[in-house]
Formats: C-alpha cells, sequence, structure tokens
C-alpha cells in the first residue's frame, strides 16, 4: 500500500514517502496537533491479520514509548489506516553507525563518545525488561547533533513469527525511515555477525545478550572489522561459538589496554563472566573517558577515573598495615594535580581495625590486635610515633564525634566472613568507662554533635541500617557496612553489599525519610568510606575486577572521579575538618590446613591463591570444594576441587562452591553476581550440569549441607518479598522449596537422612525442623553464639564450634545437652588473624581449616 502526499492517517499528513522494505513502508509525516515533522511507518497487512502478532507488536510498542530516554528512538503514538497498522516515531537527521563505519575505523575517543550513549540506552531499555536482539551498527543512528539512537527495540521479537523474515523484522522501520541500507529477506534472527552465543544455540537470552553484541560493536568501531568473520553466516556463528576475536592491539592500532579489557569481557562467551548489567558497562566506559583514552601511563595522584580489582572473599589474615595521611585535598576540592604527599603514622605486625581523627586533628584514635593479642583502642599524636592504649581490652573503634567521645565495639566477633558484631558502647576520649548502647550491633557511626548513633543491626532475617537507633532507614537480605553520617546530619552514606560472604557492592546514600540512592554501579570489592569536609562528595576506597584498590570520591549526583591510584591496596578510614585523608595499606594472606584426628603436625596446602576458602569437606576427608577468590579467581571467583593430601587442585568452572557430595564426586556452585544461577560440577569425568532456580536467589556460599544419599542440598535463599529461608534443592528433579521458617537461615544444617534440619532462628536460639513438615522439636546443649558444622555419622550428634579461635569443636547431642570436647585447633602464628572457617568430617577424624 503506497500512500499519497497528503493522505491523514488519524492527526498525521503524509508529506513525502522515505523508504520500503518487506516489513513496511516509512513516510515523512507532520504531526498537524503538535506542528511538527515525524516518521510513520505503516506496517504490512500481514501483522494486521494475525491478532497474537498485532497484540505484541502494540505491547512492544507502548513499552517501548514509556523509555523516554535520549539514546532510544521515540514513539509517540501507534495507530491504525484502512487496516493497516502503524507506528509513529521521532523523525532523525543524520546517518547510521553502518554509513559512519564506512570511512574506517573510528579513534579511541570517539568510539568511547558513542559506546557511552549506546550503554546508557541499553540501561535503560534492560529495566524495563526490553531485550533488543539485533544490536549492530545498522540499528544505531547517529544524529547531526552527535547523538547516539538505538533503533527498533522490541521488533526483532515479532521476527521470531512464523512467516517474516528475522533480519528484516529486526532491522526494517528505521533503517529505511533514515535512507539505511535494505535487509536482506531470510536472515537469521539477531544478524550472523552481531548474535551472542546462546543466540547461535537457539537458547533462551537475558540481556547481557545485548552485551555481548555491545562488544562486537565497540570491536568493529575500533578495529574496522567485525571480530568474528567466516565465509558464511555458519562459518560465522562457529566462530563466535568457539573463537576469540583477533587481537584489537594488534599491529599500529592505539588501542588502550582499559579499552580493550572492556570489550573483552563484554565478549565472554560465557554470560556469566561479561558485564552483569548494561549500567555497571557504562560506568566502566565513562571511567575510561576520563582517563585512559591516552594509552600513557597514569600518574600516581591524578585525579581521573580508573578501575580497582576485586578484592577476593574474606579477609584472613593482615601481616601488616600502614595508615597515611595524604594531603592534597581541601576544602573538597583538588587543588592542584601535583604528586601527593604521605607520612606513615602507623606500622606493626598485627591488625588494624578503624582509625579515625581526633576532633582537633593533631592525633588519631585506632584499634589494633598486635601480635595475636586481643584488639584494644590506641591514640598516637602525628607527630610521635609513640601509642597510648586508652585501657579498653577486647574493644574496637567504630567512630569518633566531634565532641571527643567515641563509639566501640565490645566483645565484637565474626558472624560470618565479613560481617561482624559486638555491643556497641560509648566513652570518652578522654578515658572512663564504656557505657552499652545497643546489643549485636555491626558497624555504627556517630553524629558530629555526639547526641545520635547511625548503626547497622544484625537478624537472622535481614540487616537494617537505623539513624538514630530504632528507626530503620534501610534493610538488607545482603549486608550493611561503613555508615557514615553526612556533615548535615540529614543523610547516612553506607557501603551497601547483595551477597553475604562477599564484600562486592554498591556506595548508596539514604535520607532521613529512608529514601535511598544508588550512587554507583556495583564494585567487585570496597572496604572504606567518608564524606568530603562539605559534605558534597563521597569518598570511598573500592577496586574492579583484578586491579588493587583504589581512593574514589563521587558526588550526590553519581559522578565518579579517582582520588588517588597507587601501586598498593588502599582503604579510606577517615578525612580531617582540613581535608587530610587517613589511609590503610591492606596486605592481606590465607592459609588452608588438613588434619587428621591424633595425627600432628597438620598439612598445610600448597595453593596457588592468596585467598582461597576451604568451604565443604567430603565424608571421607580426601577432597576439599574451594574458592578461589584472589587475583586469579576472576569476576565471579572459580571452583576447585582440592585433594587434601596435598597432590594438586582441579578447577571446575566459575562460581563459589556452595557443599560437595559425600562421596567428594560433585560440587554444588553459584554465580555471586547471579544468585539464582547454580551449578553441579563433576569432580571427575562428566559434564557440568547448570541449574537456575529463579526466583530463588542462594544468600550466602560455603553453608550448604548434603544428605547422605547424595539426593538433596539445604542452603540459605531468599525470594523477593520474603525473609530469608533454608531452601532444599532436589537435585535430581531440580525443584527446590523452602524447609524452614522465614528469618531461619543463618546456621543450618541437613542430617544425613535428608528428614531434618537444624536451623536457628532470630530470638527463640536453635531448632530441629522436620523437613516434610510439622512441630519443630527444641536444641539442648548449643548456644546462640555456637556454630554448627556437620551431622556425625549416626546423624544423632553435632559437631559444633564454639565461634572462638582457637578452634575448639564439641561433639554435642541436641536432644539431651550431653557436650564434650573434640578436638582443638589453631594456627601456628595469630598475628593479624581476624578470622576462620572449620570444617569436619562425620567420623571427626578428618578436618579442615582455613585462617
Amino acid at each position: 500500500m503506497t500512500l499519497a502526499a497528503g493522505t491523514k492517517l488519524g492527526p498525521y499528513e503524509v508529506v513525502a514517502p522515505v523508504g520500503a522494505g518487506g516489513m513496511g513502508e516509512v513516510y515523512r509525516a507532520r504531526d498537524t496537533r503538535l506542528g511538527r515533522d515525524v516518521a510513520v511507518k505503516v506496517l504490512p497487512a500481514a501483522i494486521a491479520s494475525d491478532p497474537d502478532r498485532l497484540r505484541r507488536f502494540e505491547q512492544e510498542a507502548r513499552a517501548i514509548g514509556a523509555l523516554n530516554h535520549p539514546n532510544i528512538l521515540a514513539v509517540y503514538d501507534i495507530g491504525a489506516h484502512d487496516g493497516a497498522p502503524y507506528l509513529v516515531t521521532e523523525l532523525l537527521e543524520g546517518e547510521t553507525l553502518r554509513g559512519l563505519l564506512g570511512g574506517g575505523p573510528l579513534s579511541a575517543r570517539r568510539a568511547t563518545e558513542i559506546a557511552l550513549q549506546i550503554a546508557s540506552g541499553l540501561f535503560a531499555a534492560h529495566e524495563k525488561g526490553i531485550i533488543h536482539r539485533d544490536l549492530k551498527p545498522d540499528n544505531l543512528f547517529i544524529t547531526r547533533d552527535g547523538r547516539v539512537k538505538i533503533l527498533d527495540f522490541g521488533l526483532a521479537k515479532l521476527a521470531a513469527a512464523p512467516g517474516a523474515g528475522g533480519d528484516e523484522a529486526a532491522t526494517l522501520a528505521t533503517m529505511a525511515s533514515h535512507g539505511a541500507a535494505k535487509t536482506s529477506p531470510g536472515a537469521v534472527l539477531g544478524t550472523a555477525g552481531y548474535m551472542s552465543p546462546e543466540q547461535v544455540r537457539g537458547l533462551p537470552v537475558d540481556h547481557r545478550s545485548d552485551i555481548f553484541s555491545f562488544g562486537s560493536l565497540l570491536y568493529e568501531m575500533l578495529a574496522g572489522a567485525r571480530p568474528f568473520r567466516g565465509e558464511s553466516s555458519v562459518e560465522t556463528m562457529n566462530a563466535i561459538l568457539k573463537e576469540d576475536p583477533p587481537d584489537l592491539a594488534a599491529g599500529d592500532k592505539k588501542i588502550p589496554p582499559a579499552m580493550d579489557r572492556i570489550v573483552r569481557r563484554c565478549l565472554e562467551k560465557s554470560p556469566e563472566r561479561r558485564f552483569q548489567s548494561a549500567s555497571d558497562l557504562a560506568f566502566a566506559i565513562e571511567t575510561l573517558s576520563g582517563s585512559a583514552i591516552s594509552s600513557a601511563p597514569r600518574q600516581p595522584a591524578a585525579a581521573a577515573p580508573a578501575a580497582g580489582r576485586s578484592l577476593a572473599w574474606p579477609l584472613a589474615a593482615v601481616a601488616a598495615l600502614a595508615i597515611a595521611v595524604i594531603a592534597f585535598f581541601l576544602g573538597g576540592r583538588l587543588l592542584k594535580p601535583a604528586p601527593a604527599t604521605f607520612r606513615d603514622v602507623v606500622y606493626g605486625r598485627g591488625y588494624i581495625g578503624a582509625a579515625r581523627f581526633t576532633p582537633d586533628g593533631d592525633s588519631i584514635v585506632y584499634s589494633a590486635a598486635w601480635r595475636g593479642k586481643p584488639a584494644e583502642i590506641f591514640t598516637s599524636r602525628l607527630d610521635s610515633i609513640a601509642a597510648r592504649s586508652l585501657g579498653l581490652p577486647d574493644t574496637e573503634l567504630l567512630a569518633v564525634s566531634r565532641t571527643g567521645d567515641l563509639g566501640i565495639s565490645m566483645g565484637r566477633h565474626a558472624l560470618l566472613w565479613w560481617t561482624e558484631q559486638g555491643t556497641l558502647g560509648r566513652v570518652p576520649l578522654s578515658g572512663g568507662a564504656a557505657r552499652p548502647v545497643m546489643e549485636q550491633a555491626g558497624d555504627a557511626d556517630i553524629s558530629f554533635d555526639g547526641k545520635e548513633f547511625a548503626v547497622v543491626r544484625f537478624t537472622d532475617a535481614q540487616r537494617t541500617l537505623e539513624y538514630p537507633i530504632g528507626k530503620v532507614l534501610f534493610a538488607t537480605k545482603g549486608w550493611v557496612s561503613h555508615p557514615r553520617i553526612s556533615p548535615g546530619r540529614d543523610a547516612v552514606a553506607f557501603l551497601d553489599h547483595q551477597f553475604i560472604g562477599d564484600d562486592r557492592g554498591y556506595v548508596s546514600v539514604v535520607d532521613l525519610a529512608g529514601h535511598v540512592k544508588r550512587l554507583t554501579p556495583e564494585w567487585s570489592g570496597e572496604n572504606g568510606l567518608a564524606w568530603s569536609p562539605d559534605g558534597r562528595e563521597v569518598w570511598f576506597s573500592a577496586g574492579l575486577d583484578t586491579e588493587g584498590s583504589s581512593i574514589y570520591a563521587v558526588t550526590l549526583d553519581g559522578k565518579v572521579r579517582v582520588v588517588l591510584s597507587t601501586a598498593a591496596d588502599l582503604q579510606l578510614h577517615d578525612i580531617s575538618s582540613d581535608g587530610r585523608a587517613l589511609l590503610g595499606e591492606l596486605r592481606e594472606s590465607s592459609d588452608i590446613s588438613v588434619g587428621r584426628f591424633g595425627r600432628q603436625p597438620d598439612l598445610l596446602l600448597d595453593i596457588p591463591d592468596e585467598s582461597a576458602t576451604a568451604a565443604a569437606i567430603s565424608d571421607d576427608g580426601s577432597m576439599l570444594a574451594a574458592i578461589f577468590s584472589g587475583a586469579g579467581g576472576g569476576h565471579d571467583y572459580s571452583t576447585y576441587a582440592v585433594k587434601s593430601d596435598g597432590s594438586g587442585e582441579i578447577r571446575l568452572g566459575d562460581g563459589a562452591a556452595i557443599a560437595i557430595s559425600p562421596d567428594g564426586k560433585w560440587v554444588l556452585a553459584v554465580s555471586p553476581s547471579s544468585p539464582s544461577k547454580f551449578v553441579l560440577y563433576p569432580t571427575g569425568a562428566g559434564q557440568a550440569r547448570p541449574m537456575d532456580l529463579s526466583p530463588v536467589e542462594s544468600l550466602v556460599t560455603g553453608n550448604g549441607s548434603w544428605s547422605r544419599d547424595g539426593a538433596k542440598v539445604l542452603f540459605a535463599g531468599k525470594q523477593q518479598g520474603i525473609a530469608a529461608a533454608g531452601y532444599l534443592l532436589d537435585l535430581r528433579s531440580g525443584r527446590v522449596r523452602a524447609v524452614t521458617p522465614e528469618g531461619a537461615a543463618a546456621v543450618m544444617l541437613l542430617s544425613p537422612a535428608g528428614d531434618t534440619v537444624l536451623a536457628r532462628v532470630e530470638g527463640a536460639g536453635f531448632a530441629l525442623y522436620p523437613v516434610s513438615g510439622g512441630t519443630p522439636q527444641p536444641v539442648k546443649g548449643i548456644e546462640k553464639e555456637d556454630v554448627p558444622l556437620r551431622w556425625d555419622t549416626s546423624g544423632n550428634k553435632l559437631y559444633v564450634w564454639d565461634g572462638k579461635m582457637p578452634v575448639q569443636i564439641a561433639l554435642v547431642d541436641p536432644r539431651t545437652g550431653e557436650r564434650k570436647n573434640w578436638l582443638k585447633v589453631e594456627p601456628g602464628d595469630a598475628s593479624g588473624l581476624l578470622y576462620g572457617s572449620v570444617l569436619i568430617t562425620p567420623d571427626g577424624r578428618s578436618y579442615a581449616y582455613r585462617f
């Protein structure tokens, strides 16, 4: 159907044809109501005669029309003319990215500018649940003023309906409407050169498929050629599945290494190894655009964004740490790009906790555990190397007010790796007795006037941020750390971690009305936070991927800059009123040892990962399931099978181990960035078995237990709107169901027979819950601070750790309360020791521990 000039389609008057394709004809038209020119695409009668396709077209058009994003083609209206549906969009002037690439590869700066706009548009679409599925140069339009527009969202889905050419369905309208080349009929869905591996295989796709296609686009912009090429579509798709793209930096191309890393991460074959959101991708590109367009090395004090590294998992032992004063920041402004000045003020063999400036700025207060002794609080003048203890044993610093009051944590102990709690107290800096304020408190801050606390409260069901105490501003099933009250006392900044046991997370801020805003995308590791003196920025220490932790600053509208990046692993402790920053240098290590009851000495395993974690042990003690989370572990870590005789380890795949089967033949792992994605890995010959447990998500690794018959695994999980609970996974069917009450998920063990779950409920202690339902049985002989480790061989008694170090394990009958000391283990050197984890076999003869 060809429309003549002057034809009316509702309020739209046709001016002239623009183009035509197999999916319809496009016209320049005048909106007579608003007096503007628009593009009107009239779709063919085949769509009008198919009610299902017409319904989906209307739904998708409405969804896209609701996006309202500057980098997505605006959809104004839908309607019908003589039974043929039409779509009204904005009219663009310029050329497609395909036309722009006709002149050869783009400069790194130009490619970065375009890529950032594409990523921003994708994020807006993905937030609405819209996946493009055919992202390519033909579907990207560059307007005359440099604005990038993503075209044809949703139409790729129409191509899946019978009777229409896939490529045309994905690209027709705007390509024709803006003079792009017509598509070839009969092309496969998604265009071969830009499809993701999961598209090639015909598997279901999610937003990460678009991220792969984005990587292909960015590669082509930089190299002037597609990353995957073949003589035919089949050969091209085979290359996507099996080959790596040619090196971007080959020849005389001046591609920044950071840009190359972004491209290659987008083009990972496995979706789990790519950027997990377009928001994170946009952030990485924005970081690059400020500092890495030149391939020249970065100066230490450059105030430009840069990537960090994964901080791995729990900090098991800090052998040494230095606090330094950095003096290039004053009044919230970077005075000049001169090198920062440093001065070491504390150094020793042990662990330094929180550190703060005193109100006058002439001294610092810090907590430390030197050479294996309990933690206590010290004060030291900046012009002296002498330190004075405040005489508060087994106490750690949390905060310092401008009035000289200290917020402290008494009896602080590890709950689970990164998470710790104790009794919140207050004590004058000048000395005196501590006054308890609140039990079961995690991190805390005190207001400048010393009147109110912002505190993190831990329960088995959730973690809450309260300010003042009793007023909940934020709640999460993950965990919260480093709360800091703003100088104006009208907001609290904090680190928001989504996955218990993992230090990845976001920098967020919440106001007194409970309105929460994430200021940054996700970082692989975060470890410190403070407000700038003027309250305009939040400074924090964090890292991305495999590089060192650096100091960053973010404004309240989300603009991130680098403050300091060095070869050291940095931690931000505090900022003084005159702009000096108190930094710590982190030096971490951990060891895994295995032992046999009654046999000495224990065997220290030689594992090539500085942050490896022993997650589970097989029933016979011959095999460990381990998590490698250091620099070589990858973004989502790696699961390994480790032989307990020290003869070697085998990488099983991505993810973090949850549990190992009784016979040591299978390991269950979870992806921290996608906690609904589980994988069952064979430790010997066989194929990995992926499982998607949506909408259930795992809460923590290393907290699973396997039934003796190998058929069921218990793990801590959550669902949207439901408190955390214990979930039982049937490995044969893949089904998952809750088997404990809401809130009973922190400490759990499945009985060997798979019929009973030991779990702790907040405020009620431990109980035994029948898997089939029914009344729970009370538990005797186990205190709320205890950590049950394993059922014994009979299934009648439990090995229980008191949670302290050195480790003392007892054998407890939960029905009678009978308790017998069984095993004591401790490392040879306790200097800097933070916490550990312990594994034991059902017969109690073999064990493993990590410190």
